[in-house]
């Protein structure tokens, strides 16, 4: 105490009152964090107890967003209910409210969003969920119906995240990767405390909710889906060789001591990963190639948690139907969600110089047509420049159509129509739209890289070595073998690699093509739904029975289980809808 009053003497009054304060606040955050701390605890202990099910609760925030792992999840969740029926709750932690507000028309008028067909009926769901505070399963079902073409089977309990605005890559223009991440752990802390779950499932790539729930007493499980590693090795190649990519920006490419910074923070945000893949209590990925990157990251932490290789699920009916014989039109197709890593910008050049020709090649009379899903301002914006470059290069309507947010209908009609596939992303972690492709007989043309080379086009299995260098396959060597067309390379000189590979497949032999069409859907029925569904049951089924034993409910579980092994039809929820009030 003395020594205390001692270096206050030291000090002048105002710095010595300036102090003084400071250590009251910072007492007072301290007080405050630990109370928020032990109220958070009991609260997850009190609904511990009184829980008389087994909890799934699936953490997506961006649940209605129309993309591949949106596929997942509600496929996910229907596997949940035909198995287990009415023994398990499925939970959604979900951005509802921001959901609504693009979805609905404006107050005053104007064109509708993907929900009700005019302003007087979104003026009433409005109301519908600033009065009651509802959030309804029956928008989901809406949104997802059109987008899919999947119904939602069962009861699902929609929980709002109000602070999901935290998870916005525009707030982190800097550092993204390490502060989009970190946020994510007040918006999972938010989701548990609003509706606890028993087992918390991440189908949206947030891998630090780990350090979170392995925090808690007891620790609650947590299984991810890996739709792409958050960090790899080919990212931190791709720094220390100070190459400008859509994730390397051009000015620290060329500064040597940007990138010596930048290549440090990488090799300490792989630690930290590691770290919550140690936490981790199943991890799923989507190929081979994401499995290795993953692995080879995960081994430098403490106890590098085993993954299962879980293909999507790929709804494959509607395009095996399609007819394999069509008119070997010059029409081409790209399937994607409009994101700068699809590269829609390299397809227009592609295009471009198709229909200019070179000099040992005519002009191509081909036309594009590009499908794609905006969910965000940022992804309208790109399709806003998209239009503007093609204006610049001279692509009229007759040699481009881009079309925004279409219905699952008319996909499957586009992808029936066109005799190629345009698949420009390098490092695609799977490729949906490269199977969904193959299926409906387009022959794809895509880059030698990531799963669609391993496991799609190439049809290789990268294997369990820690070197993600081993998730590279080579394509198939004989014509005899081959399902489309990989392109290599990147860079300068690249727009000619794509024209050479479109010109050739435009070149080939009916023979050919019909070879290469048979050969491809046949490959593309390896991911249906079913495998996706048996392959995340076996990974987490044991979580949700331990569950319920937990609560003396492991007989009821796991008969339900058995029963819907054993019934000739799979076992539903009650399909009712099931809302959360916004506090």
């Amino acid at each position: 105490m003395a020594a205390g009053t001692a270096a206050g003497a030291l000090l002048p009054p105002a710095a010595a009152a300036v102090v003084g304060v400071v250590g009251v606040v910072g007492v007072g955050v301290a007080v405050a964090v630990v109370a928020a701390a032990l109220c958070f605890r009991a609260r997850l202990a009190s609904a511990a107890r009184s829980r008389r099910r087994p909890v799934v609760g699936f953490f997506h925030p961006a649940a209605l967003g129309g993309g591949g792992g949106e596929r997942v999840l509600w496929t996910a969740i229907n596997a949940i209910h035909d198995r287990y029926g009415d023994g398990v709750e499925v939970v959604l932690y979900a951005a509802w409210s921001s959901a609504f507000a693009r979805a609905l028309p404006p107050p005053g008028g104007g064109g509708g969003g993907g929900l009700g067909n005019s302003a007087d009926s979104g003026a009433a769901l409005r109301r519908s969920v600033t009065d009651s505070g509802g959030v309804r399963l029956a928008f989901a079902r809406s949104v997802v119906g059109r987008q899919f073409g999947l119904p939602i089977r069962g009861e699902v309990r929609c929980v709002d995240l109000r602070s999901a605005w935290l998870l916005n890559p525009r707030f982190y223009p800097r550092f993204t990767l390490i502060l989009q991440s970190l946020a994510a752990i007040p918006v999972a802390a938010e989701a548990l405390y609003r509706y606890p779950p028993s087992l918390l499932i991440d189908t949206a790539g947030h891998p630090f909710l780990a350090f979170l729930t392995a925090a808690l007493s007891p620790p609650l499980p947590v299984a991810a889906y890996v739709h792409y590693p958050v960090i790899s090795t080919d990212m931190l190649a791709v720094v220390a060789s100070r190459t400008p990519q859509y994730n390397n920006a051009s000015a620290v490419a060329r500064s040597a001591v940007a990138s010596r910074v930048k290549l440090v923070y990488y090799r300490r945000f792989a630690a930290a990963y590691a770290a919550a893949g140690a936490r981790t209590a199943v991890a799923m990925t989507n190929s081979s190639w994401t499995a290795a990157h993953v692995r080879a990251i995960w081994a430098r932490g403490p106890v590098p948690t085993p993954t299962t290789t879980v293909y999507p699920p790929c709804e494959l009916g509607p395009l095996l139907a399609l007819p394999l014989r069509r008119p070997r039109r010059p029409l081409m197709a790209s399937v994607g969600q409009y994101r700068p890593e699809k590269r829609h910008g390299l397809q227009l050049e592609v295009l471009a110089a198709l229909r200019r020709g070179f000099p040992s090649h005519p002009p191509a009379d081909v036309k594009l047509i590009m499908v794609g899903g905006a969910s965000t301002p940022a992804d309208h914006g790109r399709v806003a420049t998209l239009r503007e470059r093609a204006a610049a290069l001279g692509l009229g309507d007759d040699a481009l159509d881009i079309r925004v947010n279409v219905g699952r209908d008319e996909v499957v009609g586009v992808l029936g129509g066109v005799g190629l596939v345009l698949h420009t992303m390098v490092d695609e972690h799977f490729g949906i739209g490269v199977v969904e492709a193959m299926a409906a007989g387009a022959v794809v043309v895509a880059h030698d890289s990531g799963g669609v080379a391993t496991d799609i086009l190439g049809g290789g299995q990268a294997g369990d070595a820690a070197d993600a260098a081993a998730a590279t396959t080579a394509t198939p060597a004989t014509d005899g073998d081959r399902r489309g067309v990989l392109v290599a390379g990147r860079g300068p000189g690249e727009v000619a690699s794509w024209v050479a590979a479109v010109r050739e497949v435009l070149g080939w032999p009916p023979p050919t093509y019909a070879g290469v069409q048979a050969r491809a859907r046949g490959w593309a029925g390896l991911f249906g739904e079913a495998p996706f569904v048996e392959g995340f049951l076996g990974a987490i089924g044991g979580h949700i029975e331990e569950g319920g034993a937990g609560l003396g409910g492991e007989t009821a579980v796991a008969a339900t289980a058995a029963q819907d092994d054993n019934d000739a039809s799979p076992r539903r929820g009650r399909g009712g809808e099931v809302y959360r009030k916004l506090d």
